[in-house]
This record gives structure tokens, sequence and C-alpha cells, in this order.
């Protein structure tokens, strides 16, 4: 158990990271054109 919750802390923070990155990739194309 100890062992798993690190990993899905991990996954997590990884995917509001993605989330992140995405809205800024978008907010970017979205300011060029």
């Amino acid at each position: 158990m100890q062992s798993s919750r690190p990993w899905t802390t991990l996954s997590i923070f990884r995917a509001v990271d993605d989330t992140a990155v995405v809205r800024k990739v978008r907010l970017r194309i979205l300011g060029l054109f």
C-alpha cells in the first residue's frame, strides 16, 4: 500500500501538469489565430 500511494499521487500530479500544459498550448494557439 505504501509503495502504491506515491505512484497514485505522482500520476495525479502528472495529470494536472498535463492539463495545465495543454491549456497553455491552446491559449497560445488561440492567441496566434
